[in-house]
């Protein structure tokens, strides 16, 4: 094995345990799973649209866009602009569900989707879109 995947190796496990400590002690120092996976609802709702955009975008822009430029040529760079739009997009059109959120106890869209629909079939229903979507 050559130095350079040595090294690879070396990093992406420490990266790894790094994670795992801060998720572990993460866990360790929330409450309830809503502490956990929302912070306590202590981070302001621009935040929170940002660190969603950037998880839920980051692989794309580093693994598949570069890919796609290379691919399709430069003038398919104009889809980075998504980074800005979408978590402009999520402060204006949001709020609402951020508010509702909060007073309701919220944290999935699915629960509120069911208790404003009395059915626990519509939690279904919005698990399986967002599965659609996801792939």
């Amino acid at each position: 094995m050559s130095a350079k995947v040595t090294w690879l190796i070396v990093f992406v496990l420490l990266y790894w345990a790094y994670c795992i400590f801060w998720g572990v002690r993460g866990a360790q120092m929330a409450k309830t799973a809503s502490d956990y996976f929302i912070s306590g609802r202590k981070l302001p709702m621009w935040v929170f649209v940002l660190a969603a955009t950037a998880t839920s975008f980051s692989g794309w822009t580093f693994m598949g866009h570069p890919g796609l430029i290379y691919r399709d040529g430069f003038q398919y760079a104009y889809a980075s602009f998504y980074v800005i739009t979408i978590p402009f997009t999520g402060v204006m059109f949001l709020k609402r569900q951020w508010i509702l959120g909060k007073r309701f106890g919220y944290v999935t869209p699915g629960e509120m989707l069911a208790d404003y629909f009395k059915g626990d079939m519509v939690r279904v229903l919005t698990v399986v879109v967002a599965l659609c979507f996801s792939v």
